[in-house]
């Protein structure tokens, strides 16, 4: 019984890494003095993209896999209405995938 849920379990993290990797790593930040707005309902980096684009004023989209910021979060979606600076990762920063839904 053990056994085939660690196999799940192994498969479920090899194909998150994959799918992020479809995405540019950086982080957007908001602009003009306004805030970016946080979804915990979307899980993966396609989500995420996807949610900008059915979300009306969303300029720009960054997520984050493994947030556990609510508890058991699997990963943060955050939105801005105003794109301000894009950021490159840091090598100490946990991986952030970013993208705009007109690019």
């Amino acid at each position: 019984m053990i056994r085939p849920l660690l196999s799940a379990a192994a498969l479920a993290l090899l194909t998150l890494p994959a799918t992020a990797q479809d995405y540019e790593e950086c982080n957007i930040l908001p602009g003009d003095g306004t805030s970016s707005t946080s979804n915990y309902e979307q899980i993966g980096t396609a989500a995420c993209a996807q949610f900008c684009v059915e979300t009306e004023g969303c300029a720009g989209w960054t997520y984050t896999p493994h947030n556990f910021n609510p508890d058991g979060a699997p990963g943060e979606c955050r939105w801005v209405t105003v794109v301000g600076e894009i950021t490159e990762p840091s090598s100490t920063a946990s991986a952030n995938y970013c993208g705009r839904p007109d690019a």
